[in-house]
């Protein structure tokens, strides 16, 4: 952009605007768009929507979302900067269309009102996980790899942590090994702390789910009511994901000889022994390791996960 000295524009990645919808989709606070501003485009959120204009009285409404032909004030925060005026002063540097990205289809276009960056408009002046999303390219999400002990999903799911890692994704591991020396130490195995023990990590999945990662969970989780009970807690962003190995192959895999011990009635209650194992009913992925080896396993998964996570 080529400007006078004096006449520079303004630099920012979050817009107060207005916006005039045109799709017969709604205009969702909880969708990304792409917005196409001049020659540029980039990955965009609505913040928030501030309100509807009503056309007849010039009246504000309080809305959560736009309808087509609706008009509504609106910010916006985008992944790139933008280098903008307001439509009072430019009206081509101060306007823009937001289209699906999807189907690339018009669904709005906006007029800038001003630079809204220094307006408090997050939760307590926090940073939201819309922003995070947008800043590092992806989507969050919680997938709980559920199995049988010796299934292979803990080493299926450092080997997506780790591709994921190197291709820059934000990503993080949860398993029975990293939460029972710290977050859950003072829990046992009887039925009351095992719900606890699943209360606990679902919530600290949420969170770190909120700050911008991919949670991976590895965990035997055995009973259906406490795998929906993580979904509950955790809410659409949860994934379920069985990774699915016959008892007979677990027991071969077995090299700390825990079945063996199990079997034996040294350890009582041990998952697929004496104590149930319960598939999912629905689970959102299914991987049978019987069919599928390690590498295959987790580039499968990856490639899963990382469809799911697109912006």
């Amino acid at each position: 952009m080529i400007v006078r000295r004096d006449n520079l524009p303004s630099i920012s990645h979050s817009i107060d605007c207005y916006l005039c919808a045109f799709s017969d989709t709604q205009i969702d606070p909880n969708n990304s768009y792409i917005l196409k501003h001049t020659t540029q485009s980039t990955r965009c959120y609505i913040d928030k929507i501030l309100y509807e204009i009503n056309v007849n009285d010039l009246h504000r409404i309080n809305k959560d979302s736009l309808n087509k032909n609706s008009i509504g004030r609106v910010k916006i925060s985008t992944m790139d900067d933008l280098f903008f005026d307001s439509y009072d002063q430019n009206k081509i540097t101060g306007s823009f269309i937001l289209m699906d990205p999807g189907t690339y289809e018009t669904v709005a276009v906006g007029m800038i009102k001003k630079d809204s960056s220094n307006d408090n408009i997050f939760y307590e002046d926090t940073i939201g996980k819309n922003h995070r999303e947008l800043k590092q390219g992806h989507k969050t999400g919680v997938f709980w790899l559920t199995g049988l002990s010796g299934s292979g999903k803990t080493t299926i799911a450092r080997g997506v942590e780790q591709d994921l890692f190197k291709r820059n994704y934000q990503v993080v591991i949860l398993d029975g090994d990293n939460v029972r020396h710290g977050l859950c130490k003072d829990l046992g195995f009887t039925p009351e702390d095992r719900t606890e023990n699943i209360r606990r990590i679902a919530h600290v999945a949420a969170i770190l789910r909120d700050s911008g990662f991919i949670v991976l969970c590895s965990f035997i989780s055995p009973l259906q009511e406490h795998r929906d009970m993580a979904r509950e807690i955790v809410g659409d962003e949860f994934r379920e994901i069985y990774i699915e190995t016959d008892i007979k192959e677990c027991i071969k895999r077995d090299v700390k000889g825990l079945y063996a011990k199990a079997i034996a009635g040294e350890i009582p209650n041990f998952t697929g022994i004496s104590a149930p194992y319960e598939p999912p009913v629905n689970p959102d992925t299914h991987i049978c390791t019987e069919f599928l080896d390690e590498v295959d396993s987790i580039l499968v998964l990856r490639e899963w996960i990382r469809d799911q996570t697109k912006l």
